[in-house]
């Protein structure tokens, strides 16, 4: 259903991102925490709590995101 919706931020960082490391690792570890917010919304995983655990995923998505966005300004990229 809307799960192409959580590997939105994993494009706008791939697009936006640029050191090429940083760009990379950052990136793998969106993917897997919009692999993760899939599997919990599918059901896979966690089905006892899909709406609290989906929340809270995304809230560490945005801090990841931020946190990338901080190195990069630190590294002078």
């Amino acid at each position: 259903m809307l799960s192409p919706i959580f590997f939105v931020p994993v494009v706008c960082w791939l697009l936006a991102a640029r050191g090429t490391v940083l760009r990379i690792w950052l990136g793998l570890l969106l993917f897997v925490i919009a692999c993760l917010q899939v599997s919990v919304a599918a059901g896979w995983v966690l089905a006892d709590e899909p709406v609290t655990v989906t929340a809270g995923l995304a809230m560490v998505e945005v801090v990841v995101s931020r946190l990338g966005g901080a190195e990069e300004q630190h590294l002078g990229l």
